[in-house]
């Protein structure tokens, strides 16, 4: 499951967090911390380093740490402090449309790990030729690709050849309005698990219509195709799981009290 980031006066609120994690614990396999629902594009270094740590702490499920940073220097940085702490893979988003440079790119920081790294296509840079697929599959410790792209056909051709026995990588659906997905999807790694983990479990256990149009009924009514996460940190602070809707982006800054004395 992408974790949020529970962020309470401009840091990360731990009991937040592992309140969060032993809500859904039941019903999810394991936790992807600072992906995009994670906001982890915008924690820096240190924060990353606390919300990865803090994760791992509070499951014994596997924690497959979200690396989200431009430079290829920076997602190594990463990648090695999250093997350091005993994570048991990583997720990387995709950053090119280019096959040949996003194969350059996972072949140079799969060399500087040993962990198990998992792609993840995105709304607007993907993966989207089976020859790429296939140079990626050589690399031993990638092992698996969620997909965001929304390009249906190409994902339908992932699953029929993973369920052909002829791919290696592990399919992953990212999108809550896609899971009614065909056979050779290994599973969902997507947002609406933080407030509706029961369902998502049932839809991937016993998939029908029915619970497809619930899912879809969730993705209108939780924004789930805007600004998702706002509705969630919302749903999850109602609901008192978490103690803050607060965003990374709207963190406080330090100099918010100053500001407001200048104000009364």
């Amino acid at each position: 499951m992408p974790l949020i980031t529970p962020f309470y006066k401009h840091q990360l609120d731990k009991l937040s967090l592992t309140a969060l994690i032993r809500s859904v614990e039941d019903e999810v396999q394991g936790f992807v911390p600072c992906l995009s629902s994670g906001e982890g594009h915008l924690l820096n270094d240190e924060q990353w380093l606390e919300v990865v740590q803090a994760t791992r702490a509070s499951t014994d499920k596997p924690v497959l740490a979200g690396v989200k940073r431009d430079r290829i220097e920076d997602s190594i940085r990463l990648v090695q402090q999250a093997e350091a702490m005993g994570c048991d893979g990583v997720v990387m988003p995709v950053l090119s449309n280019d096959g040949d440079e996003v194969v350059a790119y996972f072949e140079q920081v799969a060399q500087a790990t040993g962990l198990p790294i998992v792609l993840y296509n995105t709304e607007t840079t993907a993966v989207n030729s089976l020859s790429a697929i296939r140079r990626l599959e050589a690399i031993d410790n990638i092992i698996g690709i969620k997909d965001s792209s929304m390009n249906e056909a190409f994902f339908q051709t992932m699953c029929m050849l993973r369920q052909d026995g002829d791919l290696r990588l592990s399919i992953l659906q990212g999108m809550e309005h896609q899971l009614l997905t065909p056979a050779g999807c290994d599973g969902y790694l997507v947002s609406l698990a933080n407030v509706e983990p029961a369902l998502c479990q049932r839809m991937y256990q016993t998939p029908s219509d029915r619970l497809n149009e619930e899912v879809i009924e969730m993705f209108w009514r939780y924004n789930l195709g805007g600004d998702w996460l706002v509705t969630i940190k919302a749903m999850l602070f109602c609901r008192e799981v978490i103690r803050s809707a607060e965003q990374v982006t709207l963190a406080i800054k330090p100099a918010l009290p100053q500001l407001q004395e200048q104000l009364v």
